[in-house]
């Protein structure tokens, strides 16, 4: 493969990671610049898998070494939390909104879709890093 293909399938993964945003295509992307290096030095397209390889594998351990990182320094919310109201921030759609709790920004779901939307909520129930809010008001 040449030089310019290289470029181009580095552009094309980089330009993914806007629709997924976990990092592994901007890593395939910047990795795919090294056998594109290795096309402009005259190498051959073994030796540019070989270098695409071990570029991807390196990025991937850096993408997940930082992700674990951050894991460590973000905990999701433990079930003390549950009755505790927070701030909706923006409804992306009917049912899930951007929340505003402990001073950070989390992705909730309502408990029902037939509760109205609301500047609050409640939390009922924690899954994974996704809070499950009630917009009514408990008598």
């Amino acid at each position: 493969m040449g030089f310019i293909s290289w470029l181009v399938i580095a552009a094309i993964f980089m330009l993914a990671e806007f629709g997924s945003g976990a990092f592994y295509f901007f890593a395939v992307g910047v990795a795919c610049l090294y056998p594109a290096y290795a096309a402009y030095l005259d190498a051959s397209v073994g030796t540019q898998l070989l270098v695409l390889i071990s570029g991807a594998l390196v990025h991937a351990l850096i993408v997940m070494s930082l992700r674990k990182i951050r894991a460590k320094t973000s905990p999701p919310p433990v079930p003390d939390d549950i009755g505790k109201r927070v701030e909706v921030i923006i409804w992306q759609d009917e049912c899930t909104a951007r929340v505003r709790y402990l001073d950070r920004d989390w992705q909730a779901d309502k408990l029902d879709a037939s509760m109205p939307d609301a500047s609050f909520g409640i939390i009922k129930e924690v899954r994974g890093n996704r809070l499950l809010i009630s917009t009514e008001e408990t008598v």
